[in-house]
C-alpha cells in the first residue's frame, strides 16, 4: 500500500556543519507498506548499507541507492518491520519556487 501525507509539524534533529545542531522541517511523507514476511531484526540496522542482501542473485544496492537519492533531496528514509507488516517512511522537505534560482540567475552568479 502506498500513501502520502503532509505533516507540517514533522521536524528531525540533525547535526550540521561544524557540529551545529539544526532541526529540519520534513513535512512531506510517502509511506510504502506491505504484508510480506518482514525483515529480520538482525538485518534491519544494515538494510541501507551497500551489498547487504538476502537474495542469492542480489547485489544489495537497491535500498542504499534509494537512501542516497532521498538524502540528496534533503530527506530521510526509515524502516519498521515485523512479521506481516513492513513499512518504509520517506520524509522530504518542501522546496518553495521562490527559493529555487532560475537558470539565468545561476549563470550570472
Amino acid at each position: 500500500m502506498l500513501s502520502t501525507a503532509y505533516r507540517p509539524g514533522v521536524r528531525i534533529a540533525t547535526v550540521g556543519g561544524q557540529g551545529h545542531k539544526q532541526r529540519l522541517s520534513l513535512p512531506l511523507e510517502v509511506t510504502v507498506r506491505d504484508n510480506g514476511s518482514g525483515i529480520s531484526a538482525d538485518l534491519l540496522p544494515y538494510i541501507f548499507d551497500p551489498f547487504i542482501t538476502t537474495k542469492s542473485h542480489g547485489a544489495g544496492l537497491g535500498l542504499p541507492l534509494v537512501a542516497k537519492i532521498i538524502a540528496d533531496h534533503g530527506g530521510v528514509i526509515e524502516c519498521e518491520s515485523q512479521a506481516r507488516r513492513t513499512l518504509f517512511r520517506i520524509l522530504l522537505p518542501v522546496v518553495s519556487v521562490a527559493s529555487k534560482s532560475s537558470p539565468n540567475e545561476s549563470a550570472h552568479a
